[in-house]
């Protein structure tokens, strides 16, 4: 007994207790999970509450935070979570206001550059792998990364546009700088050429020296033409005559870039030199030194064999002179084709032998028309009587080639033979001996059936004789398909007995009005009177053709029946008989409840009246939306009470300048004075709506407040109760800093007096970042002390040709002797900046050293000091090796002295390459190479001493004409064929 009243009083306690909660109707756990007896301390080690449970982890410095940090008040719920809410943003809106991007929970340490980077489309390799933040993202603070952009350009303009070997910005490079330069490379080292696509670098004119053909330093001002660099090879061209013949001046047109002109391919497909026409010997064609005086019409050579061919008579018959239109250039114009195509012979027609109907020795005399041979034929047939009907005398038009004239199709697409009509006895139709007296109307055949018809009847209603307008050529004339898409007959009026519609005998009679037949339903219609409100008497505006009228759709979309306004029962607004006696306007319903709102008073203040400005259609006018967007009311101005600033009944007298209700506040703060500085009575300017005018802003991003310029206390700057007088100028307040500073000298040497140029606005002006792009300070150039080079206390005398400081390096080389070769002053032609002048790369491509050409002692090519000397010709070193050459022997042949024709640069001359095919086919498609025979040259070239000499008739000692010699056979059978 005594345990239950406990019980009770305690259930009630811990309801009251939760009844009490300050933290919010929405936090509802037991309050031991946070406080212990002792009191309403929290002890955060012993707290048991879950924040994992909630909508925001605590991790890393969040799990330390201390919980007013971010509950600013007992009701836990509306602690904001975004990072902006509780961290200022020190990079000034720069990199977004997410924190998570690039920091964690457990420190604001970012690891993630390079990933940031990458994301960004701008990963940090090469040289960009080792910059400072603020090398790239340079603003008035260390620390605020305004975007630049990922286009190289964005930061080496200054590099692109001061660079003059070449000069980038004449020759119109591109600004990628990644088109020629690595990215993963340190320096503006290239180990590419710029896109050269538009002229490619190939074999001969692979030379790594860009000035022997860029003669400017605008390299654009190079001429791609071949002309240009080849005049003097074109002109002195004698075989054959390059000038005299016109030969292009565009030399690709024959030759490749192979150094030597060979080979050359000349575009012979105006003329294609097939088979007999395969002659390797140009001259046998053009017998001039001016090539083109070659005739290439046929019978320029040919006119002797069109003279005297007799099977048939090409002179007699007029055949063309141009004998590729029968023959090709197989020798001994078999087969020969006749173009027939103007007459197929096809079928009946391919009779074999012309002379059957080329009856005379005049081919042209044979007369292509079909009744020249078929005359009787025509004249005889009796079914049908060609003659008698008038059929054309043009066979083709009924008949194919085949013989007996069958099948023969007659073309009855005019009148189409299809069921009914589809009679095989042409005389049913055709009555007559002359089928064109048949009539294809179809009246001609059917009057009978039209004038018999009565259901309905067609002569009474009119119907047209072209039967195919209803009807098909299916017997029986069904079905008959009228066409009544003008008066679609749907639901009530899908009627099958035309009679109830159509009452008289002519169909045409019927009235396609709705009222004609629903007269009697329009007039008794009474809910709503249709007579009386002047409904129109087309029923098809409200109703469809479904019986019974319904449903009936009234367009009353000009005035939306939706809530308070969705009134089935029309009479309510429809007050009168006339249904247009209504008013859509609000206040012809609503005057009364209009006049008599008082909170506020809608006709003092003047509010319209009409209504939907404020209220939508729901009963009881709520919710009410005033659009207050003019003057948002957002924190102190989060006023309920409307009196407080509408001191009148009149809303709009109320004042929505700032200083209408705080010029007290703004003439009696003196930190700073606002009335002295003239600072705006606009409050926005530099205040939110927070009660109490902090935090305040000022704007003060024209003189970014950054590290050494961070000072707290205004007055250190603004000097004066005026603080528009202090000078954003560097040099106002640190003139003396400027005059003072000797290392270096910066009023010697002209240094700007923008002190931002070179500083940040770190304290103790470093670090101090001098740009020196226009002399990279690279490897043996990287000297920390500056007076070694600037010698002088004026930095700008320092001269930035290698030769200035290296001159004595240069006339002191002798291996080799730069000054002897006139090597360039310009040192970074062959070297690096890296200390001992190696390695050096001397540009060798205009003669490869491969091979055996790879030698190391440049002097057993370059014998003279002056290595200029040394010719590039093969024959200069190897004379010895190409007179002493005895199989074959090359001096005896006649083989050039270029020895690349041949050989590569591999010791030994082999392996050796020789095209044997211009000269005489010895590849495997040729009868001359044969499996285990004439594998060596001295199968046929009897003579070692000399390969111009060759034997034929030692294998050919059974073919005809042996005793005609070698060279005749060769002339005869250039290319190895019978």
């Amino acid at each position: 007994m005594y345990r239950l009243p406990f019980i009770i009083g305690l259930f009630l306690m811990v309801t009251s207790v939760f009844a009490q909660s300050p933290h919010g109707e929405d936090f509802k756990i037991n309050c031991n999970q946070c406080h212990n007896p002792s009191g309403w301390e929290i002890d955060i080690y012993l707290m048991r509450f879950d924040h994992g449970k909630t909508d925001f982890a605590l991790e890393g410095a969040h799990a330390q935070t201390d919980c007013k940090a971010c509950h600013e008040t007992l009701v836990f719920k509306g602690a904001p979570k975004d990072c902006a809410s509780c961290h200022n943003d020190v990079h000034s809106m720069s990199v977004g206001n997410d924190c998570a991007q690039c920091h964690t929970t457990k420190t604001w340490i970012v690891d993630n550059v390079q990933e940031i980077h990458e994301a960004n489309g701008f990963p940090l390799i090469g040289a960009h792998g080792g910059l400072s933040c603020v090398e790239c993202h340079t603003s008035e603070t260390n620390i605020r990364f305004d975007r630049i952009g990922n286009d190289c350009i964005s930061c080496h303009r200054q590099d692109f546009e001061a660079t003059q070997h070449p000069n980038h910005t004449e020759s119109g490079f591109s600004t990628n700088c990644v088109e020629c330069h690595s990215p993963l490379g340190t320096g503006w080292e290239s180990d590419k050429i710029a896109n050269h696509d538009f002229f490619p670098l190939t074999l001969g004119h692979d030379i790594q020296d860009c000035t022997q053909c860029h003669k400017t330093d605008k390299f654009s001002d190079a001429d791609p033409n071949c002309v240009t660099c080849h005049q003097a090879d074109y002109d002195g061209t004698l075989n054959p005559q390059h000038r005299n013949n016109g030969f292009p001046t565009d030399c690709v047109s024959c030759h490749t870039t192979n150094p030597g002109w060979k080979p050359a391919n000349i575009n012979h497909d105006f003329f294609p030199l097939t088979r007999g026409h395969d002659i390797q010997d140009c001259k046998a064609c053009h017998i001039t030194d001016n090539f083109s005086d070659a005739d290439p019409n046929c019978v320029s050579c040919h006119q002797t064999d069109f003279d005297g061919t007799t099977n048939p008579n090409h002179s007699t018959v007029g055949f063309s002179t141009d004998c590729a239109s029968c023959h090709t250039t197989i020798p001994g114009w078999t087969p020969a084709n006749i173009n027939h195509d103007f007459f197929p012979l096809t079928q009946g027609h391919d009779i074999q032998d012309c002379t059957q109907c080329h009856t005379t020795g005049n081919f042209a005399d044979a007369d292509p028309n079909c009744v020249s041979c078929h005359q009787t034929d025509y004249d005889g047939t009796t079914n049908p009587n060609h003659t008698t009907v008038g059929f054309s005398t043009d066979c083709v038009q009924c008949h194919t080639t085949i013989p007996g004239w069958t099948p023969a199709n007659i073309n009855h697409d005019f009148f189409p033979l299809t069921l009914g009509h589809d009679i095989q006895d042409c005389t049913q139709c055709h009555t007559t001996g002359n089928y064109s007296d048949a009539d294809p109307n179809c009246v001609m055949c059917h009057q009978t059936d039209y004038d018999g018809a009565t259901d309905p009847n067609h002569s009474l209603n009119g119907f047209p004789t072209d039967c195919a307008s209803c009807h098909t050529t299916v017997p029986g004339w069904t079905p008959a398909s009228i066409n009544h898409d003008f008066f679609p007959l749907t639901l009530g009026h899908d009627i099958q007995d035309c009679t109830q519609c159509h009452t008289t005998g002519n169909f045409a009679d019927a009235d396609p009005n709705c009222v004609s037949c629903h007269q009697t339903d329009y007039d008794g219609a009474t809910d709503p009177n249709h007579s009386i409100n002047g409904f129109p008497t087309d029923c098809a505006s409200c109703h469809t053709t479904a019986p019974g009228w319904t449903p009936a759709s009234i367009n009353h979309d000009f005035f939306p029946l939706t809530q308070g306004h969705d009134i089935q029962d029309c009479t309510q607004c429809h007050t009168t008989g006339n249904f247009a006696d209504a008013d859509p306007n609000c206040v012809s319903c609503h005057q009364t409840h209009y006049d008599g709102t008082t909170n506020p008073n809608h006709t003092t203040v003047g509010f319209s009246t009409d209504c939907v400005q404020c209220h939508t259609t729901v009963p009881g006018w709520t919710p009410a939306n005033i659009n207050h967007d003019f003057f948002p009311l957002t924190l102190g101005h989060d006023i309920q009470d409307c009196t407080q600033c509408h001191t009148t009944g009149n809303y709009s007298d109320a004042d929505p300048n700032c200083v209408s209700c705080h010029q007290t506040d703004y003439d009696g703060t003196t930190n700073p004075n606002h009335s002295l500085n003239g600072f705006p009575t606009d409050c926005v300017s530099c205040h939110t709506t927070n009660p109490g005018w902090t935090p305040a802003n000022i704007n003060h991003d024209f003189f970014p407040l950054t590290l050494g310029h961070d000072i707290q206390d205004c007055t250190q700057c603004h000097t004066t109760g005026n603080f528009a007088d202090a000078d954003p100028n560097c040099v106002s307040c640190h003139q003396t800093d400027y005059d003072g500073t000797t290392n270096p000298n910066h009023s010697l040497n002209g240094f700007p007096t923008d002190c931002a140029s070179c500083h940040t606005t770190n304290p103790g002006w470093t670090p101090a970042n001098i740009n020196h792009d226009f002399f990279p300070l690279t490897m043996g150039h990287d000297i920390q002390d500056c007076t070694q080079c600037h010698t002088t206390g004026n930095f700008a005398d320092a001269d930035p040709n290698c030769v200035s400081c290296h001159q004595t390096d240069y006339e002191g080389t002798t291996n080799p002797n730069h000054s002897a070769n006139s090597f360039p002053t310009d040192c970074a032609s062959c070297h690096t900046t890296n200390p001992g002048w190696t390695p050096a790369n001397i540009n060798h491509d205009f003669f490869p050293l491969t091979l055996g050409h790879d030698i190391q002692d440049c002097t057993q090519c370059h014998k003279t000091a002056n290595y200029s000397d040394a010719d590039p010709n093969c024959v200069s070193c190897h004379q010895t090796d190409y007179d002493n050459a005895t199989n074959p022997n090359h001096r005896a042949t006649g083989f050039p002295t270029d020895c690349v024709e041949c050989h590569t640069t591999n010791p030994g001359w082999t392996p050796s390459t020789f095209d044997h095919n211009p000269y005489f086919p010895i590849d495997s498609q040729s009868r001359h190479k044969q499996p285990d025979q004439w594998d060596t040259c001295i199968d046929c070239h009897i003579d070692p001493s000399n390969f111009s000499v060759f034997d034929c008739i030692h294998c050919h000692t059974r073919d005809h004409n042996t005793n005609q010699g070698n060279q005749r056979c060769y002339e005869c059978h250039p290319r190895g064929r019978a």
